[in-house]
C-alpha cells in the first residue's frame, strides 16, 4: 500500500511540474463566499518554489532504515556483456548478484557506511536523476541484443526506475559507470548457500 502511495505521489508530482510548463503569469478570478468582488489569485509555477542548487544530504532518514537506496541491474546480451545486479540498503548492507560474465558470480555481501551511502544520495541529487526520462531511448523500440541497464534510487520517500537500452545522456551513462566503480570499493564476501 506504501508503494502504491508513494508511486501516485510521484506520478502527481511529475503531472504537476508538466501542467505548470504551460503555466504563465497569469491570475484566477474568484469570488469567496464572503465578498462581492472577485479577488485575482495569481498563478505561479511549481519550479518556482523548487531549490534551485541540490540539497546536500547530511543523515540518512530514519524510516528508510530497511529501504533500498539505490540499484543497478546490467542485462546480458548476445555478446559477453557482464550480468549483474547490485543491491544497496539504507541500513548499510550491500548484494551484489553475479552472473555470466560478472566481475564475480554469485552471491556477495558487503558493509557501506553511511559516508559512502551519502555519497551515493548527494550523486543522485548533484545529477538530478529523479528529473530524467523513465526509459531510453525515450521514443522507438529497444535493441534486444543490446545489454539494458536499469538503476533505481530513493531519496527520502521519493523512489525512480530508469531502463537506459541505448541513447540515454551522458549523466546518466557517467552516473550508472560511477555506481559500478563506487560499488567496487566495497569488501565483497561470498554468500555460501
Amino acid at each position: 500500500m506504501k508503494n502504491k502511495i508513494t508511486f501516485l505521489s510521484l506520478i502527481m508530482l511529475f503531472c504537476l511540474v508538466a501542467c505548470s510548463k504551460r503555466v504563465t503569469d497569469k491570475t484566477i478570478q474568484v469570488t469567496p463566499k464572503t465578498a462581492k468582488e472577485p479577488v485575482n489569485i495569481p498563478i505561479t509555477k511549481i519550479e518556482d518554489n523548487l531549490p534551485k542548487t541540490p540539497t546536500i544530504v547530511n543523515s540518512i532518514p530514519k524510516d528508510m532504515d530497511s529501504a533500498i537506496v539505490v540499484s543497478l541491474k546490467r542485462s546480458p546480451c548476445f555478446g559477453k556483456c557482464p550480468n549483474f545486479t547490485i543491491q544497496l540498503f539504507a541500513e548499510g548492507k550491500a548484494t551484489y548478484q553475479g552472473g555470466k560474465y560478472a566481475a564475480r558470480e554469485g552471491l556477495y555481501e558487503a558493509k557501506a557506511d553511511d559516508i559512502f551511502i551519502k555519497n551515493i544520495l548527494n550523486k543522485i541529487l548533484t545529477i538530478k536523476y529523479l528529473s530524467l526520462e523513465n526509459a531510453y531511448p525515450v521514443k522507438g523500440p529497444e535493441i534486444a541484443d543490446l545489454p539494458t541497464t536499469t538503476s533505481y534510487v530513493r531519496v527520502g520517500n521519493m523512489g525512480k526506475r530508469i531502463i537506459n537500452n541505448f541513447d540515454a545522456p551522458a549523466t546518466l551513462i557517467d552516473f550508472e559507470r560511477w555506481l559500478e566503480t563506487e560499488f567496487e570499493k566495497l569488501k565483497w564476501v561470498a554468500v555460501k548457500n
